[in-house]
């Protein structure tokens, strides 16, 4: 299902997903913790457990979360809210462009 494998001094996984190949990181020099760690992942691949990311663009993602709340919340909050996205994320869809609240 999975294998670890050597780049230098750290321990690599490589397996499939949705038959697509990953390969990441161990972050780890030492093949006991390496086995371990594959182990981990093989039960969340087994259990379902690990999905892959999302493909959707985050300014999709973030117009459709800003319509969310602003059903769910009230107009100060929802005002609050769009503030604070648009000073962590920046204005990169409609809804976070300034004078859009």
């Amino acid at each position: 299902m999975a294998s670890i494998y050597q780049r230098g001094k750290v321990w690599w996984l490589k397996f499939h997903l949705n038959d697509i190949r990953i390969q990441q990181s161990l972050h780890t020099n030492n093949k006991r913790v390496a086995l371990d760690r594959k182990r981990q992942i093989e039960y969340q691949l087994a259990t379902r457990g690990l999905v892959l990311p999302s493909e959707t663009p985050l300014a999709e993602f973030l117009e459709d979360f800003c319509q969310h709340l602003k059903t769910i919340r009230t107009p100060k909050s929802y005002k609050n809210d769009i503030s604070n996205l648009r000073i962590f994320f920046g204005p990169v869809c409609p809804s976070l462009q300034p004078g859009n609240t």
